[in-house]
């Protein structure tokens, strides 16, 4: 008896240590994943461009050698987005909406699209731009750090279609869900069969994950923004599709419309 007595004990001391030693481990995790956001938070740089035909220093649109419309990028303005931290999220404004913001209670229309962060890129851009006859929308340069334009002239009509694609990469994000077309479109995803119409979000259901009904409170209508936060405040333990387990994530927003 003395012997299994022992043995039970002993072992009931080692998963408590097992058990201490995972806790330890997945905190520092955390700490590690946490530190990772704060840098991009606080070194990020969002340039927002236009992208379209160049032009010259006397405003007129630019033909190559052989007659051709040059096309390219151009900058209008850089900035650093405005961060705010709300229950363990970090949620960081790149484009300002307007009216009431959204409560702890209230609903948002929303467009999404979810990346798991493993670190960001110190720049990226951003434009407001009609793509495959789509209204206008905010479009940032994610999976890339730059866009690059170029164009293609269809020899029959000799109408020209401008060809947005990028340079640089963000490999510290990967892109796991959205409904947000542009952003599919540019980041090489099969567009047939999906949903590209906004998902209505309830802050009162208690439903969320709890990193993203933290970082959305605040937010109004026609904002840009992304929110990001530890796995601490993410999916869980276990593995969810693409998605590994703990893992910190980064979900950008376009919000349409809040509700109380």
């Amino acid at each position: 008896m003395r012997t299994i007595i022992i043995y039970m004990t002993a072992a009931a001391a080692c998963a408590a240590i097992s058990v201490s030693c995972s806790n330890q481990s997945l905190e520092t995790t955390f700490n590690n994943q946490e530190t990772k956001i704060a840098d991009y938070a606080s070194g990020v740089v969002f340039s927002r461009c236009t992208l379209g035909q160049t032009e010259d220093d006397s405003g007129n649109p630019m033909f190559d050698d052989e007659g051709n419309p040059v096309f390219g990028r151009t900058v209008e303005e850089s900035f650093t987005p405005q961060s705010v931290q709300n229950g363990g999220a970090t949620r960081l404004t790149i484009v300002p909406g307007e009216g009431t913001p959204l409560t702890s209670s209230g609903s948002a229309s929303v467009y999404y699209a979810g990346y798991v962060f493993t670190s960001g890129p110190s720049a990226a851009d951003i434009t407001d731009i009609s793509l495959e006859g789509r209204d206008a929308t905010w479009l940032a340069s994610t999976p890339y750090s730059q866009f690059t334009v170029s164009a293609s002239q269809d020899e029959a009509t000799g109408n020209v279609t401008m060809e947005i694609g990028g340079s640089g990469s963000s490999s510290g994000l990967s892109l796991f869900a959205t409904n947000h077309y542009e952003t599919a479109l540019l980041s090489g995803w099969n567009l047939s069969g999906g949903d590209w119409t906004p998902v209505t979000v309830d802050l009162g259901s208690g439903d969320l994950v709890e990193g993203l009904q933290s970082g959305l409170e605040g937010v109004r209508a026609g904002e840009v923004c992304e929110i990001l936060f530890s796995g601490k405040y993410g999916l869980g333990k276990k593995p969810l599709g693409t998605v590994p387990a703990n893992s910190a994530l980064l979900y950008r927003i376009w919000v349409i419309s809040v509700t109380e």
